[in-house]
């Protein structure tokens, strides 16, 4: 055997050659999956607005103790750190004089709390990254290779709240309310819907991968988003995010930008503290301005930081050596993976294996496709007013076989009874890979459309 002509072919030899022009070398083109290949992707650290957060929680907490009032009870709410002159901004310049009853609500921020060192970080921002990963996403592109990471942290605040009014006996009701409508000395929580401003420059990096032209703000010296383009960006970020994207106005900068709606935030909210009252003031012969004193303790999850994930440039040509004649050939067995994405270009939402009994024609999915997410919750609407889910919901069944994996497996599905037939019974007892794949802009869009996202940014959603 002539060793000259014995040439070894090995992985590294595939992987590190990236030599273009060199002998008995040609291009072969190899599957993304090749060798359990993913992309190298380049991670940026996003820190969000802490005051955003803040004034999330502060909203929250007015809305709920006011809420708990009859509408209207309240002629003057004062809330400590608001601008002087936002008591005039509703053209109210003449009313001066303050009116009873009235409430006082003074926040604080407990920086100590960290959950027992849970958000607390001491390490470098490139450790930090390596705990994030673009799998987890709520924003995945696969076709231009960014994913964007949210992680969250809690957010625990204190809330004094003073409520004034004019007589012993309007203080003593309200006492008597106010013990029964929030529970005082004990500890209750509550969902809710929020909105969670995206940093401008995540937007901004997202728009230019995707293709869209940037414009120069001489104002501000620095890229943004051309109007035009604002349509058709927050179709684009709805299509490949499992939340939705909202293009609303910014109170604290005065300026549009993009909101991710988060749903289900569990929230926790502590009256442990008795009500504390006084014997009101005096004022000449009479008494005045009787007083009643509330604490409450907030703790609700807000974004900690966000992660970017994009792709620079990957060469998925890889070249492989000529076979001599009397070469040793190395073969790999290349196994089917799963597309992210199905014909359509939707993304999953769900992935899992079943097993089925032998000659099972039938497979219940109701424990998928049941729940309070945004999928299913447009599905139950689809289905009250005649819309056909397979319009935005897709559905593959793969063999889970190494040697036969690619062949899918027909059916039919009913989304009403939430259960799939097959078209042929199974054989023999066999694994079968349930796909489930959705049109995310259509979803969004809906959701936004049937819960009225654009009204508000802080909804109550459930209250345990």
């Amino acid at each position: 055997m002539n060793e000259d002509r014995f040439i070894p072919v090995t992985v590294t030899d595939i992987m590190n050659d990236k030599r273009k022009n060199g002998e008995h070398v040609h291009l072969t083109e190899l599957p993304i999956d090749f060798f359990s290949y993913k992309p190298k992707l380049l991670r940026t650290l996003a820190l969000p607005s802490y005051v955003h957060g803040y004034s999330l929680a502060i909203q929250f907490m007015r809305d709920w103790f006011v809420n708990k009032f009859p509408k209207g009870y309240f002629k003057t709410v004062f809330i400590n750190g608001k601008h002087v002159l936002s008591d005039w901004k509703a053209f109210n310049n003449y009313d001066i004089k303050r009116e009873k009853p009235m409430l006082s609500i003074v926040p604080t921020v407990e920086f100590d709390y960290n959950r027992e060192g849970i958000d607390l970080y001491q390490a470098d921002e490139n450790l930090l990254l390596r705990t994030s990963d673009y799998e987890q996403s709520f924003f995945k592109d696969y076709e231009k290779k960014q994913f964007l990471y949210c992680r969250m942290r809690a957010l625990k605040m204190t809330f004094n709240y003073r409520v004034r009014v004019n007589t012993r006996s309007e203080q003593l009701d309200d006492y008597n309310r106010m013990e029964l409508w929030f529970r005082i000395g004990s500890t209750q929580h509550t969902r809710c819907s929020v909105d969670f401003h995206i940093p401008d420059d995540l937007i901004i990096s997202l728009a230019c991968k995707a293709g869209f032209e940037l414009v120069k703000d001489e104002a501000e010296n620095r890229m943004c988003i051309q109007k035009k383009d604002i349509c058709d960006l927050t179709n684009y970020l709805n299509k490949h995010s499992d939340l939705p994207i909202l293009y609303k106005y910014r109170g604290i900068d005065q300026k549009p930008g993009f909101f991710m709606r988060v749903d289900d935030l569990y929230t926790h909210i502590s009256c442990l503290d008795h009500l504390q009252i006084n014997d009101g003031d005096q004022v000449g012969k009479l008494y005045d301005n009787f007083d009643i004193e509330m604490a409450a303790i907030l703790t609700i999850p807000i974004p900690h930081f966000f992660a970017l994930f994009q792709e620079d440039y990957i060469n998925r040509t890889l070249r492989v050596r000529d076979p001599e004649p009397n070469d040793l050939t190395m073969y790999t067995i290349n196994p089917f993976q799963i597309p992210p994405t199905d014909e359509h270009g939707w993304a999953q939402f769900a992935l899992t294996s079943y097993m089925t009994d032998k000659m099972e024609k039938e497979i219940d999915v109701s424990s998928i496709l049941m729940g309070g997410g945004n999928i299913t919750t447009v599905i139950d609407y689809s289905i009250r007013n005649g819309i056909d889910p397979r319009l935005f919901i897709n559905t593959h069944i793969y063999l889970s076989d190494i040697f036969d994996a690619s062949k899918e497996v027909p059916f039919e599905i009913d989304y009403g009874k939430k259960m799939i037939y097959l078209t042929k019974p199974v054989d023999e007892e066999q694994v079968l890979n349930l796909v489930f794949y959705a049109d995310k802009k259509y979803i969004n869009d809906t959701i936004i459309t049937i819960e009225g996202l654009n009204s508000s940014r802080i909804n109550d959603q459930k209250t345990d």
